[in-house]
């Protein structure tokens, strides 16, 4: 399974690019693992990134994920990408 290393940041500044990349490695397969361990900052567009994740690969699993991002995800109803 393919891991794609979230950087530190995820803001508006950068998803598009992060989108484009996680895209990408998760066609190589039918399942991805997310390691969210380096985030520090990010605002709502951490979850466009999980949600871009979960739309190419059929299993996407994301671990280490700061609480404050599962409060986020608990905030737009999409637990189930942060639940590791």
């Amino acid at each position: 399974m393919p891991t794609f290393v979230v950087p530190p940041t995820i803001d508006h500044s950068n998803v598009e690019a992060l989108i484009d990349a996680i895209t990408q490695l998760a066609n190589t397969g039918d399942a991805i693992t997310v390691e969210c361990q380096a985030l520090e900052q990010f605002d709502s567009s951490a979850i466009s990134l999980f949600m871009a994740a979960k739309r190419a690969a059929k299993q996407v699993t994301i671990l280490n994920a700061p609480e404050k991002l599962k409060s986020l995800a608990q905030v737009y109803g999409v637990t189930e990408f942060v639940t590791q």
